[in-house]
């Protein structure tokens, strides 16, 4: 994405993901979900952060919420 574009805004990329957006919504198999956000999700994401850095509480609320959701809401 950096390459062709790379100061997309906000509302190009998400007309970038709407797609798999929906895809990922009707999707039932959990291992294929991740394959898709891991490939696309991600590398855009990376590739187009807003904020350079993150503080480690930060990261660490994060990784709580991710177990959370994974772990023990059943997600």
């Amino acid at each position: 994405m950096n390459k062709v574009q790379p100061n997309a805004s906000m509302e190009e990329l998400a007309a970038l993901l709407d797609p798999f957006l929906k895809t990922i919504g009707i999707i039932s198999n959990g291992e294929l979900k991740e394959r898709v956000i891991d490939k696309i999700f991600h590398p855009i994401l990376e590739n187009n952060k807003t904020v350079q850095e993150e503080s480690s509480d930060d990261e660490e609320k994060m990784a709580k919420a991710e177990h959370r959701h994974r772990y023990i809401d059943g997600g």
